[in-house]
């Protein structure tokens, strides 16, 4: 009985040191991931706007459409401060994990393009999903086009979760837009 309890005392000692480590290598890291995840929205924010001068957040509260999380907005302006477009950061739960992914959007329906920041799908499959030859499809496509894989979506090769997923993201950032009449875009 003696043995039994100074081995539970022995794991409860090692568990909560675990415990402190993890969290003390946690609250190490927490401020360089979160940097590196703006690092990663304001890349993909100037990739669709490369004449912006700024990217104004928009006051809205984080949403769930469907399947689909809008997690933020950002009004893309120019150096006199003119709305240029409209920017939609959001996250979808693709086939290995949840895509994040920035949607832009100019004053004439039309969609600036997509950038996915953070994907976590097969390696060769899915994760072409970030690629440049998958994205290049949906810039200047208007908001009024169907959105249909296999339609007016070339789907990613045999990786049509990934490829529904992303597509169902740019629907609801789409339907988001509508609804929300922002940035003179609707």
């Amino acid at each position: 009985m003696k043995e039994i309890l100074r081995l539970s005392m022995v794991l409860a000692i090692v568990g909560c040191l675990a415990g402190l480590a993890l969290s003390s290598v946690y609250s190490l890291t927490r401020q360089q991931i979160l940097f590196q995840e703006e690092q990663a929205i304001f890349s993909a924010q100037k990739a669709l706007f490369p004449e912006a001068e700024e990217f104004r957040p928009l006051e809205i509260e984080s949403l769930v459409l469907g399947s689909v999380r809008i997690d933020s907005a950002y009004e893309a302006l120019d150096a006199d401060k003119t709305v240029k477009g409209l920017l939609i950061n959001a996250r979808t739960p693709g086939y290995g994990g949840m895509i994040v992914f920035v949607v832009g959007f100019d004053l004439e329906k039309q969609l600036r393009g997509v950038q996915v920041t953070s994907q976590s799908e097969t390696p060769g499959l899915g994760a072409n999903v970030s690629k440049k030859s998958f994205l290049d499809q949906f810039i200047n496509k208007s908001i009024e086009d169907p959105f249909e894989v296999k339609n007016d979506v070339k789907a990613i090769t045999a990786s049509t979760i990934t490829t529904k997923a992303i597509v169902q993201g740019i629907r609801s950032s789409i339907e988001w837009l509508q609804s929300n009449d922002m940035g003179g875009t609707s």
